[in-house]
């Protein structure tokens, strides 16, 4: 290692070797203090006059030994790197000239083969328990098909029934209406107008008057028919007995017609 130094302005070589001195970014106080002491020439600066070293011997100082510890550096760490591929491949060469490491390693490929196989035989026991699920399911959903097939033939059957029984109701319902609908026509061709109540009440209404003034006067013959008897007594003629049984007769009849014609009142009512 080659370190420049001024001496009172005069440049003075020393060489000296050191491998392990360190590089100017990395040395400690301790050196410092003993550069400063002594200096780089191993001598005891004097005291009348003190060494001045300039920006560029410091910058060529530190340029130098850095260069230097670098090179050396990397030449070492390339013997290592040689080193280690040479014990690497002595290595390898023996492990593979060696028939334990070989039984060793086919014992470790059978142990990975086994491993593997009851993983496989793990993985095929799952999925056959899988595939059993599976037809479990599919035979539900088979069993599901079926049932919906027989609920849907029911249920077209049940619609099939229900859509004739409706068409039968509605025919039945389109007969009751047209019947319906004569009978309010007969009813209201039945009516009369001017009372408000059917043809057939007014005529036996009429005729109802008709019998109750034929049945005053037949009470009325039957009264003088009374009285004359009271009167004559058995010396009534035939004749008059006979004209008295018409007259009774007549008042008879007059009286169920008038039954007859108070109940069917009494019904439209």
């Amino acid at each position: 290692m080659r370190m420049m130094h001024y001496w009172s302005c005069q440049v003075t070589e020393v060489d000296f070797v050191d491998l392990d001195s360190p590089s100017e970014e990395i040395v400690t106080s301790e050196f410092i203090r003993w550069r400063e002491e002594w200096g780089s020439s191993f001598l005891p600066m004097p005291p009348s006059r003190l060494a001045v070293m300039t920006p560029s011997a410091r910058t060529s100082m530190r340029d130098s030994a850095t260069n230097d510890y670098i090179s050396r550096i990397l030449d070492l760490e390339q013997e290592l790197e040689e080193v280690q591929d040479e014990l690497d491949a002595e290595r390898t060469a023996r492990r593979e000239s060696e028939p334990h490491y070989m039984v060793q390693c086919l014992q470790r490929q059978v142990a990975r083969h086994e491993l593997e196989r009851e993983r496989t035989q793990l993985d095929m026991l799952t999925l056959q328990g899988r595939v059993s699920d599976l037809e479990g399911t599919v035979d539900f959903v088979q069993d599901l098909l079926q049932s919906s097939e027989a609920a849907r033939d029911a249920l077209e059957s049940t619609l099939a029934d229900t859509r004739t029984r409706l068409e039968e109701k509605q025919i039945a319902w389109t007969q009751a209406r047209d019947e319906l609908d004569f009978l309010r026509a007969y009813t209201k061709s039945l009516i009369n107008s001017s009372t408000g109540r059917p043809h057939d009440i007014v005529r036996l209404q009429r005729l109802v008057e008709a019998r109750d003034d034929a049945l005053i006067e037949t009470r009325v013959e039957i009264e003088a028919l009374h009285l004359r008897v009271c009167e004559s007594g058995s010396d009534m003629p035939n004749a008059e007995r006979l004209q008295l049984h018409r007259s009774l007769h007549r008042a008879t009849r007059a009286q169920l017609v008038e039954a007859e014609a108070t109940t069917m009142f009494e019904g439209y009512d």
